[in-house]
């Protein structure tokens, strides 16, 4: 059988590509970690790929994609891609910025997807279900998963398999669970097809194992150095698996046939296309195609370059073991074959060590990179083309891969801690830990912060305590490909109170919110709403005013804010309640971005009334959709107001209407947006008021925030509010006195029963020993 070669480089994606697929021989979809998902088509037969389409349907990561294929209905088939915003869009093609189908039901990242021709999606998601989808409408719930579902797997209408961080394999039929299948040693990330066998699974823990169709577990196959995240069939029967060793692999008859290295950390996902070609989405944000075909092949010059990118990748020796150079064997060792496909072999060649890997196909040994020396010698480690004294492993996700927080010893640990901020979508307010565990693990000095917030609110998305790290391998697997931080010191936990820092909420998705904009508009001025639709000149003032906010240089006196301030007001508080939204998140992100904000006023009412007006809260139950989404952004802007001296005032002088209106927001127990907006607000009141001797709003939160803790089963909702109940306790005697009036002490010790995460127990063990 002849061995894959690379057809082509696809290229325009400006993060992490997590997802392929290759609906037919002249198209190669893809969704990547910069929002969007794109199509390269191939116009002529065994012609070049060319960069299609960009498709904009998502706020945030996208990490999961399929193809449904066409229908009398759709001609074109539909393009099915899901991600960080909770969402499923179903898209046709050529419509790039909007979805024909929006399907609403995870509360978490959607993962993964898969489909049948009938339409029928399947969908698995952090929030540990999976979801049948059937005429857009979700048909059913699959519940039983213990953690993240990784995969998803339609193997009829009625039947479906899921895979997930808690090991196993489920077997569904209509809705209910059937089969559970156990092998795998970690996290399951992958599952496919394999024609007249059954279906194949990837894991964590290194291997891909093949099942028969009733569960059976028929093979197990090991080659894979690290997680292996993706799993494919080719028309031939033989599979394909990519992971975080930087390898596709080719399996035939249970034995690995081939090894493709990439120029990447990680290769993301695989996919094969009706030709038998092969597509991959990788970390370096690049889409590549191998195939067999030489027809297909590409040009000798792009072969040689791509062999050369890869002999030239530099690996850290921390993450191949302890090489001692004087007991390597010189480059003579490769003239004796190796004994397996992807065997490595690492060769002293004068200074430096190379290493090699056995290709079986072409019987001859591939340089793979170079191992540099481990951090604290003179060489540094090598992180997408650039040298750093320390690339840290930082986890995120139970069963995901760690991202990757590059930092050199020389820089301040703040510049770095905004690029891993900025680049991971993460919020700024995490910004404080990361610099913390940068300096903890680089054995580095702290620097005095520039400003902005500290968020130790989510441990699901940051994980500082040591070492950070995953679900152990077991002990026959050994990974020289995957190192953690170079320091394995377990610091210190830190004492989170008091709380010194407000939060704000500042991420957003500007293009989405100026076209949202953009197209209520059109649909008031047709339907004869002229009176309350922006004319031309504040459509200029909008498109202004999110430049700015896209530059980040907002001034305060700017005629920008204040004409953009003025636009977001008419769509905050003129727009029908169900159209308005993106114009209260406008004003949460002025709220947020300039101080002229908190002094502005219209028509005589200041910018706290303007939010309670747009966001409908006026003290009374939230009982629509509508409110809830309204009042979460409106709250979330009253959060951003403690940025500002002027805010910080507004906030005191309308605090029973700010109490009121955050209070009912923290009673809607279905929206966990609203309840961690609204613990958000009364964390900024506890930092606020911590210290002051004026007490009758602090005992008013104080209140509020017993009731909170004493029932609240959502572990962010339920840390902010601790956090909030411990700083306004926190050396204030008489609050902390208070506190027992409202049993405090035995909410908080109920809620570390209830809610079993380390953060919980230790926060609460701080509060519980400050309280009298």
């Amino acid at each position: 059988m002849a061995q894959f070669k690379l057809s082509a480089s696809l290229t325009g994606h400006e993060q992490d590509v997590r997802a392929v697929t290759s609906p037919n021989a002249s198209i190669v979809l893809s969704a990547s970690r910069d929002g969007t998902v794109r199509s390269f088509v191939r116009k002529a037969e065994n012609g070049p790929f060319e960069a299609h389409e960009v498709y904009t349907v998502h706020r945030g990561f996208v990490n999961s994609l399929a193809y449904i294929p066409r229908s009398d209905k759709h001609p074109q088939g539909l393009i099915v891609s899901g991600g960080q915003d909770k969402l499923i869009a179903v898209t046709e093609p050529g419509h790039t910025h909007d979805s024909n189908y929006v399907l609403f039901g995870h509360t978490e990242n959607v993962c993964t997807l898969d489909v049948l021709p009938s339409g029928t999606v399947v969908s698995g998601s952090w929030d540990s279900t999976a979801k049948v989808w059937k005429n857009w409408e979700c048909q059913h719930t699959l519940t039983g998963h213990e953690a993240t579902v990784w995969a998803v797997l339609a193997v009829g209408e009625n039947e479906v398999l899921t895979g997930s961080a808690d090991k196993t394999i489920r077997f569904w039929r209509d809705g209910k669970q059937v089969a559970v299948f156990t092998g795998h040693e970690d996290v399951v990330r992958g599952l496919c097809r394999v024609p007249a066998v059954g279906f194949a699974s990837c894991s964590n823990d290194g291997s891909v194992r093949v099942w028969s169709e009733d569960g059976h577990l028929l093979q197990t196959m090991y080659g894979h150095t690290s997680f292996v995240y993706a799993v494919a069939a080719l028309p031939t029967g033989e599979i394909v698996s990519c992971g975080e060793d930087r390898s596709l692999r080719v399996w035939k008859d249970g034995e690995c046939i081939q090894t493709i290295i990439h120029p990447a950390i990680s290769v993301w996902d695989v996919a094969v296309a009706p030709n038998g070609d092969v597509v991959t989405g990788a970390s370096d944000g690049v889409v590549r195609v191998f195939t067999r075909d030489p027809a297909r092949v590409a040009d000798e010059a792009t072969l040689k370059q791509y062999n050369e990118t890869i002999a030239a990748q530099a690996i850290p020796s921390n993450q191949v073991g302890d090489v001692q150079k004087d007991k390597l064997p010189g480059p003579e060792a490769l003239t004796q074959p190796g004994t397996k496909e992807g065997q490595v072999l690492m060769v002293r060649v004068g200074a430096m060590v190379e290493a090699h890997q056995w290709s079986s196909g072409q019987s001859q040994w591939l340089k793979i990179g170079e191992v540099v020396d481990a951090v604290g010698s003179s060489r540094k480690q090598i992180y997408e083309g650039k040298e750093y004294d320390y690339v840290f492993d930082v986890d995120v996700q139970e069963g995901a891969p760690p991202l990757k927080l590059p930092y050199n010893a020389r820089e301040n640990p703040w510049d770095a801690a905004g690029r891993f901020i900025e680049r991971n979508g993460l919020q700024q307010e995490f910004t404080q830990q990361v610099v913390d565990f940068i300096i903890q693990n680089s054995s580095g000095v702290a620097i005095p912060a520039p400003g902005g917030g500290a968020d130790p609110y989510n441990a699901s998305r940051y994980v500082p305590q040591g070492g950070v790290s995953s679900a152990p391998a077991p002990a026959t697997f050994q990974d020289p490909y995957h190192s953690r931080a170079a320091s394995t010191a377990s610091p210190k936990v830190p004492k989170v109170l008091p709380q010194k820092i407000y939060l704000s909420t500042t991420q957003a998705n500007l293009p989405a919110l100026k076209k949202k904009v953009l197209d209520v508009n059109a649909e008031l001025l047709k339907s004869g709403e002229k009176g309350i639709s922006l004319n031309p000149e504040e459509i200029v003032d909008l498109e202004a005013v999110i430049t700015f906010l896209e530059s980040h240089t907002l001034s305060e006196g700017s005629s920008v804010v204040e004409n953009g301030l003025a636009v977001a007001v008419k769509i905050g508080t003129r727009w029908p309640g169900n159209l308005r939204f993106p114009g209260v998140d406008l004003l949460r992100l002025l709220v947020a971005a300039t101080p002229a904000a908190s002094s502005a006023s219209f028509e005589g009412k200041d910018i706290v009334q303007i939010l309670l007006e747009a966001g409908q809260l006026d003290g009374s139950p939230i009982t629509s959709k509508e409110r809830e989404t309204n009042g979460m952004l409106a709250i979330r802007g009253l959060g951003n107001l403690f940025e500002a001296e002027q805010g910080r005032k507004l906030a005191v002088q309308h605090f029973e209407d700010f109490y009121d209106a955050v209070r009912a927001g923290s009673e809607v127990e279905a929206n966990r947006n609203l309840k961690v907006a609204s613990a958000t607000v009364f964390l900024n009141y506890a930092v606020l008021f911590h210290g002051e001797k004026e007490g009758d709003h602090s005992l008013g939160l104080l209140e509020q925030l017993a009731t909170i803790i004493s029932s609240e089963t959502d572990s962010e909702t339920l840390f902010r509010a601790l956090v909030a109940l411990g700083t306004l306790t926190h050396n204030s005697p008489d609050i902390a006195e208070a506190a027992a009036v409202f049993d405090a002490k035995t909410a908080v010790q109920g809620a570390a029963g209830r809610v079993k995460e380390p953060r919980i127990k230790q926060i609460a063990e701080e509060i519980i020993s400050s309280l009298p």
